[in-house]
């Protein structure tokens, strides 16, 4: 038997505890006499055991029962710390809108995400959602046209009106459709690696009769590399998804491997927002954060 699927029942074993009387408890707590009685007999029935000794004294416990009660105040105890913890986030201060922007690989599923959240705990919050490129998005930011960024390399961004705040590490590779092989490259426009270089630059100078085709988002490159117009460099957590579904493999190019580095994905929140709704703002960007393995 499960005790947590007894929760009820452990209540009412400890306030009995504690008064040592059924009737005593039932004139405290407003229960009836034989509520509490069931309750107890149910929850001795489930464990096999008998929990108080009944004389005409009252009730005393057994060692049985002394051992439960133990386990009962210590099951009691947690239960009212997380009913603390979720009246305090219902209580927690909160925007009626918040604009966050997220470039496009990121608004397809973290959006989707941070919507359905806010509806559920946040009702009374809007999102307004706008999707565009990094570097676009910091620009927003800086004319307070939303209120959060979330892109990538920001962390060299951070000043007296931005706070900035690590969400993971991605990494750069090369991917190839299932059923196609093209030997181009597809890239995006503004892709580079950790020390700031373009991806397509570096591409173009390691393969010189080789085509490198560029996007302007990852949405299009990734139907293209699914698709074998050629061989996509993604962030591992943009191939994740269709790696799982089988329609690309990674493909290890050793001339270039070096480049293929790390890229900070974070996000930027005007100062001013972050004091106001620390609280608030520190449980929406939980949700962006993802594991190491995508």
């Amino acid at each position: 038997m499960a005790l947590i699927e007894h929760l009820e029942k452990l209540r009412h074993f400890y306030r009995i505890s504690q008064h040592n009387s059924i009737n005593a408890t039932a004139t405290h707590t407003g229960l009836s006499q034989a509520g509490l009685s069931k309750s107890l007999s149910l929850l001795e029935n489930e464990l096999s055991c008998k929990l108080f000794i009944r004389s005409r004294d009252g009730l005393t416990l057994t060692k049985e029962g002394l051992e439960l009660l133990k386990v009962t105040e210590n099951i009691l105890a947690e239960a009212a710390t997380i009913e603390n913890r979720l009246r305090s986030l219902q209580s927690t201060k909160s925007p009626k809108k918040i604009r966050i922007g997220m470039y496009d690989s990121i608004a397809v599923y973290l959006g989707v995400e941070l919507q359905k959240y806010l509806r559920e705990i946040y009702p009374k919050v809007s999102l307004i959602l706008t999707a565009d490129t990094s570097f676009n998005l910091h620009r927003k930011i800086q004319n307070a046209d939303i209120d959060i960024a979330i892109g990538v390399n920001y962390h060299r961004l951070e000043n007296r009106n931005l706070h900035f705040h690590l969400l993971f590490d991605d990494y750069y590779s090369a991917y190839q459709s299932v059923h196609h092989n093209n030997s181009s490259f597809i890239v995006h426009e503004s892709a580079s690696d950790e020390n700031g270089c373009l991806l397509r630059e570096i591409l173009k100078a390691e393969f010189k009769n080789e085509i490198v085709h560029s996007v302007q988002n990852f949405e299009t490159l990734k139907q293209l590399t699914v698709s074998g117009f050629g061989i996509g460099i993604l962030p591992r957590q943009v191939a994740h998804p269709l790696l799982k579904q089988g329609v690309i493999l990674p493909l290890t190019i050793r001339s270039i491997k070096s480049f293929f580095g790390k890229h900070k994905i974070g996000v930027l929140i005007r100062k001013e927002i972050f004091d106001e709704y620390t609280d608030f703002i520190t449980d929406i960007i939980r949700l962006g954060h993802r594991p190491q393995g995508g």
